[in-house]
């Protein structure tokens, strides 16, 4: 493995022991006769295209290409590459009937399952030929002569180069909408070969559907909300697609990366939700196992890039950056755990992870004092949310240099950010009380959503302390508008450096209270009255801890976010919905309501 590699094909050679396991990433891996773990689910940047292609690098150990060692027969697809990632969206590709067409899940579905099953069967007859090959060619050739296909349509099913299911569907979209239309009504012919003539085990691997996708997108810019229900829809039709093939085919397996955003759309608008995620890998790391990611890339580095390599196995992050105790000073001279202020200026993500490694790799190893050590995190910090806010931006229709200079101060109460709205969107007045209703743009509801705006919640744990949230990337879909009541709202550590330029850009002063470490996970003590300035939190080793066993009570928080508590814990009439505050903002609330309510 090559440490501090940020794009997952670039990694090299993956061993098992560079892999954080969790038991569910274990089950996914190892799941033995029982391979049911088809999505692999995650926010982007946690590690979807690593655990892909590992798990395709396992179907090559066991299922290598000489037959005589086989204890099966399983095809692999694509033959020779570790995923598919051949999908390639321009707008060239999609007119506005074609992105209409795409809205539509059901018939989004046909399309993949037409070119999922014309890929399978064509990498079988072209590079595997089986013992059933002539029934399947003839069954292929009466499709041809009895089907309503058209010669386009024949001719892209007849090429051989177009073999991986990226190609085919990129093919289908540049057809006709007539033809396309065809392709979809004739699907059900397709699967009938799928159902009766595939024999063998056949094992596909697809992998940045999203990124592609999201490419289109982006050039739509971020008003465009049909481009935006197609980097949807086209996630979902794929997920279902995939489920119907291996329901009415045993021996068909096609493992794919999925945004964790799209997934959760998917649980809301399909009634096979629960079904489909009892075959999904949902991507979740705490923060003792990111810092274990950390220091399993430490232990990758070549030996010249470490101050003390005699440490190595007994303290890597000492071995790596030298600090006494591991400890860095922070705000008012705190001494702060080093992994502590790593992980509260990264989105909690290992690609952030993997930048911060590399900023810090790339210190001259006599030059790692502990300024240059926090100014090399802090620009990584600075880089990971510019590129986290330019992924975002077809999601998120705010302009986000004038918002920044609007904010004054890291550490903002419910009036601040109320009025910070206000003259965003250029109003005189707010009436509070019709937040929701408002047509305006919710600024901070989407700061918050988007893992950017903290709220000052009580500790899961301990009930009588309060702590520092900011959700987790994809915890809440994109399209809600949620802000839970709070004290103080806190911006994240890392859009600082941002604020602070907008700021002097409109001459604006921009205040970073010195008495708080801000942080996910982080205690919380409000000022009294009497005080003037806010009690700084505690940081010491024991916080990752603290926070690795908070964020599991965090995570099933949001999980649970907008949908029905099983009956078991809460009995049949449990439901979480939205309360409005007084303000207008929402929050989730449990309620005992009836049930036809």
């Amino acid at each position: 493995m090559i440490p501090w590699t940020i794009d997952a094909k670039d990694i090299g050679e993956i061993n098992e022991n560079d892999l954080v396991m969790t038991s569910s990433i274990r089950e996914f891996l190892h799941s033995g006769e029982r391979d049911r773990i088809f999505f692999v689910v995650a926010p982007k940047g946690i590690g979807k295209s690593l655990l892909l292609m590992y798990k395709r690098q396992l179907y090559e150990s066991k299922f290598g290409s000489d037959k005589k060692q086989r204890k099966e027969e399983i095809f692999l697809i694509p033959k020779d590459m570790p995923v598919d990632r051949s999908l390639d969206i321009t707008q060239a590709t999609l007119t506005k009937e074609k992105e209409q067409l795409l809205e539509d899940i059901s018939q989004c579905k046909q399309l993949w399952k037409f070119c999922l099953s014309i890929s399978i069967i064509k990498n079988i007859i072209i590079y595997h030929k089986p013992k059933y090959l002539d029934e399947l060619s003839k069954s292929i050739n009466k499709l041809f002569i009895e089907s309503n296909f058209s010669k386009d349509i024949i001719a892209l099913i007849k090429n051989d180069n177009l073999i991986t299911t990226g190609d085919i569907f990129i093919s289908v979209l540049k057809l006709g909408y007539s033809d396309i239309i065809k392709v979809i009504y004739e699907q059900n012919n397709i699967t009938g070969i799928i159902r009766n003539y595939i024999r063998s085990g056949v094992a596909v691997f697809i992998d940045n559907v999203d990124q592609s996708f999201e490419d289109y997108l982006r050039s739509k810019g971020p008003y465009s909300e049909s481009s935006k229900n197609v980097w949807y829809t086209a996630q979902i039709g794929l997920i279902f697609a995939i489920y119907d093939l291996s329901s009415i085919n045993g021996h068909i397996k096609v493992f794919v990366s999925i945004r964790k955003e799209a997934f959760q759309r998917m649980r809301k608008v399909g009634s096979l939700g629960l079904q489909i995620s009892g075959e999904a890998l949902d991507i979740a790391y705490t923060p003792n196992q990111l810092k274990e990611i950390f220091y399993k890339n430490i232990n990758s580095m070549d030996e010249r890039y470490l101050i003390n390599k005699r440490f190595l196995k007994e303290d890597p992050l000492y071995s790596f950056l030298g600090l006494k105790d591991n400890k860095i000073e922070s705000l008012n001279n705190i001494q702060e755990d080093i992994f502590c202020y790593i992980h509260r200026h990264s989105l909690k993500r290992p690609r952030d992870l993997m930048t911060i490694g590399k900023y810090l790799m790339e210190i001259d190893v006599k030059d790692r004092t502990q300024e240059n050590i926090k100014r090399a995190i802090n620009l990584a910090s600075h880089k990971i949310l510019s590129d986290y806010i330019s992924e975002i931006y077809p999601f998120a229709n705010i302009d986000y240099d004038r918002l920044f200079s609007l904010i004054p101060s890291n550490v903002l109460k419910k009036s601040d950010i109320i009025d910070i709205c206000r003259n965003y969107n250029c109003q005189s007045g707010c009436n509070e009380d019709k937040c929701y209703a408002c047509s305006m743009t919710h600024v901070f509801c989407t700061l918050y959503k988007f893992g950017l705006l903290g709220i000052i919640g009580r500790d899961m744990i301990h009930k009588e302390k309060f702590i520092q949230r900011f959700v987790q990337i994809g915890e809440i879909d994109y399209d809600e508008r949620v802000l839970p009541n709070s004290e103080f709202y806190l911006t994240h550590p890392g859009l600082i450096s941002l604020i602070e330029e907008n700021n002097s850009r409109y001459n604006k002063k921009f205040e970073i209270n010195s008495a708080i470490i801000i942080g996910d996970g982080y205690s919380w003590k409000s000022p009294s009255k009497k005080e003037e300035k806010i009690v700084p939190a505690k940081s010491d080793s024991s916080e990752v801890n603290h926070i690795d066993e908070e964020s599991k009570h965090i995570n099933a928080y949001y999980r649970d976010y907008f949908t029905r508590v099983p009956s078991q814990i809460f009995g049949d009439k449990g439901f979480w919905r939205k309360k409005i505050n007084k303000d207008g903002l929402a929050e989730p609330k449990y309620e005992q309501i009836k049930k036809n309510e």
